[in-house]
């Protein structure tokens, strides 16, 4: 495990679950975090309109993947919310990660 910064793996899980949700072709919903006062908050909008585009998805490895996202997503949160440990936030950024490089891959080998 490496030594980021708790910002720095909130931008990467950000960044994952934003990245698969639009390789599917889902309007990511706006997803920041903030740090205010030495705590840093996950500041979150639109995300049950991308859910609900998630389960519309004809193709079944994009709409996997999207529902994937959407739940490991909502898991790094909730984990966050509750102050879990580096660790547990690192393997949820990890999966997403793991999610988006097959979302990528997947909709980058279908259109070649």
């Amino acid at each position: 495990m490496s030594t980021l910064t708790i910002r720095a793996v909130a931008e990467r899980a950000i960044a994952a679950y934003l990245g698969t949700l639009a390789a599917v072709g889902i309007t990511p919903p706006t997803v920041r975090a903030r740090q205010y006062a030495g705590q840093i908050s996950i500041v979150r909008t639109g995300e049950q309109t991308a859910a609900n585009a998630a389960f519309r998805l004809t193709d079944g490895t994009a709409r996997i993947a999207a529902v994937t996202a959407i739940s490991l997503w909502g898991e790094f949160v909730h984990l966050w919310d509750n102050s879990a440990s580096m660790r547990d936030l690192h393997t949820l950024a990890d999966a997403l990660a793991d999610v988006n490089d097959r979302a990528t891959w997947t909709t980058t080998t279908a259109t070649a």
